[in-house]
């Protein structure tokens, strides 16, 4: 288990401490920790979709290695590009049914870390950071 937070640490821990919602509070190491802990790898293919536009959100993304596109159901063209070091999904840690608004594809071999809604208890405060 230590080894596997060290891993985790060393390839998502700065994605995860430099999301923009930390900034209205200031969480100790332990905080960050339980959340890194909770992330599980998960391993795309080119032309995979990773999120569908409708479906119900339960996880959001940190896409740690490959590229991928946004696209949505009424622009022909997509709406924008992901890289190494996003994240994406996010809104579907906020309570009540969170719909997904758009697809994501990968466009690459694609390497994310996934943290699951209620994965941890300290998840909650995804809700109380995005309605504050």
């Amino acid at each position: 288990n230590g080894l596997k937070s060290e891993v985790l640490e060393a390839v998502v821990g700065g994605s995860v401490r430099a999301l923009p919602f930390w900034k209205t509070i200031e969480p100790d190491r332990e905080f960050f920790d339980d959340i890194v802990a909770a992330l599980t790898p998960r391993h795309y293919l080119p032309s995979t979709y990773i999120v569908y536009e409708g479906e119900f959100g339960k996880a959001m993304f940190f896409l740690c290695s490959g590229k991928a596109i946004v696209t949505v159901a009424t622009v022909s063209v997509p709406v924008a590009q992901l890289v190494s070091g996003q994240f994406f999904g996010e809104t579907a840690m906020l309570d009540g049914p969170a719909i997904r608004t758009a697809n994501v594809i990968s466009t690459s071999f694609c390497d994310c870390f996934v943290f699951e809604k209620g994965q941890v208890h300290k998840g909650a405060v995804f809700y109380t950071l995005w309605n504050s």
